[in-house]
């Protein structure tokens, strides 16, 4: 069947091979040859340079005119171009087969521009096969709504393997050098090639389940690492580095400190504030307390001795238990309560004892200054004399005060001294 192409017009110049359309499309219409006639004239086509432009085998020998119809004979040409193109085309689709690329869809540039396609179509691939015209790739960019490329096709045939790909790290696999597979080698990737992170953090994950990696902070590793609210600084198995808290932290759990020195053991608290003082808790083994005792020293000195035998003695300063409490009615000993003055005044004063049982080898001491007796709550106060619990605790005043000093024996209070 004789093919003729003859849309749009043209026009042709006395002695000049172009010829000139208008509205023609020939690169459109994959017109690459054939025998061009116009005005009785026919002339072989050397070649299509565009839509609107080819060049004849030789010069127009006729007469020169514009806007005139034409035709263009393209059975022989177009066979040929045909059989080759898919002989090619067939090569090209089976080696993109083998190395697992299969192509959407294949044609001219004009299919292509001709399918409509959404952002759903992302990474759709179109394989450019046109007559006279470099096999090439393009991909469909959903998020953009646009084709990418084109990216060419190496020549399986008489290129070989790539050779174009300049660097380090990066491991070519040219078994289908049509396709070649590009990785990056192992070990390859250097700091200088991560995305730039952000001043004090670290690479991590904080985000629940799989994903990328992310520039954690401080405050986010604390967290990964269960630590808290605050962070360990300095520590260590040996040496002086030790755990160090903030105020909001406390022990989860008895704390042990061990040491193999001869010399003292202790734990040191410093008030740097101006005024203030330093506390040292010891274990002596030699050093500034006396050898095995516990020692407690504040200001450099030693404040408190205690010995293996549970001796307590007290090298420098002085022991208080609060000041005297005068009391003008009826009263239970409060824990604070050690010296105790009756000022009750027309009735016998009754005091309630703390449990005897839970204040073992407390000492309460009571002075009476008033003409009536001081007795207990309960029959819990043993004589000083001995015998059985009753309530009597101080006789009535007549001239002189009376005292006496109560000790918790863990069922009664003993009266130990008295007047």
């Amino acid at each position: 069947m004789t093919s003729i192409y003859s849309t749009g017009t043209v026009s042709v110049t006395n002695g000049n091979a172009v010829v000139a359309g208008s509205g023609t499309a020939w690169a459109v219409a994959l017109v690459t040859g054939g025998s061009f006639s116009c005005a009785g004239l026919s002339i072989p086509i050397l070649s299509v340079n565009s839509d609107i432009s080819l060049t004849l085998a030789y010069a127009w020998p006729g007469t020169t005119a514009a806007g005139a119809a034409y035709a263009i004979q393209r059975d022989n040409s177009d066979a040929a171009n045909v059989v080759d193109l898919y002989d090619k085309l067939t090569q090209l689709l089976i080696q993109l087969s083998l190395a697992g690329i299969h192509p959407d869809n294949s044609g001219t540039l004009a299919k292509r521009n001709a399918l409509t396609l959404t952002a759903s179509n992302d990474n759709y691939l179109y394989l450019h096969a046109e007559i006279g015209v470099a096999f090439a790739f393009y991909r469909w960019d959903g998020p953009s709504l646009a084709w990418v490329g084109p990216f060419p096709v190496a020549d399986a045939v008489d290129g070989g393997g790539v050779s174009s790909i300049i660097g380090s790290g990066i491991t070519v696999d040219s078994t289908n050098p049509a396709i070649p597979s590009l990785s990056i080698t192992n070990d390859a990737v250097t700091n200088a090639k991560l995305a730039n992170m952000t001043n004090a953090t670290m690479k991590g994950r904080a985000t629940a389940g799989t994903g990328d990696p992310e520039d954690l902070t401080a405050t986010q590793i604390i967290s990964l690492l269960g630590l808290g609210t605050a962070a360990l600084k300095n520590t260590g198995t040996s040496g002086g580095n030790v755990p160090i808290l903030n105020v909001s932290n406390t022990w989860g759990d008895s704390q042990i400190i061990t040491t193999s020195s001869t010399n003292s053991t202790y734990i040191q608290l410093n008030n740097t504030a101006p005024g203030g003082q330093s506390w040292a808790f010891y274990s002596s083994g030699g050093g500034p307390s006396v050898a095995g005792n516990f020692g407690v020293f504040g200001n450099n000195s030693e404040r408190l001795s205690i010995t293996p035998n549970g001796l307590v003695t007290i090298p420098a300063g002085s022991f208080s238990r609060q000041a005297a409490v005068v009391k003008t009615a009826d009263f239970t000993v409060a824990a604070s309560e050690n010296w105790l003055i009756n000022f009750k005044a027309g009735s016998t004063c009754t005091v309630t004892l703390p449990s005897a049982a839970t204040n073992v080898g407390r000492e309460i001491m009571i002075k009476n200054l008033q003409a009536q007796t001081v007795v207990s709550a309960s029959s819990n106060v043993v004589p000083l004399a001995g015998g059985a619990a009753g309530t009597a605790i101080l006789a009535a005043v007549s001239g002189t005060p009376r005292w006496c000093t109560l000790v918790s024996n863990g069922t009664n209070w003993e009266i130990m001294t008295a007047n």
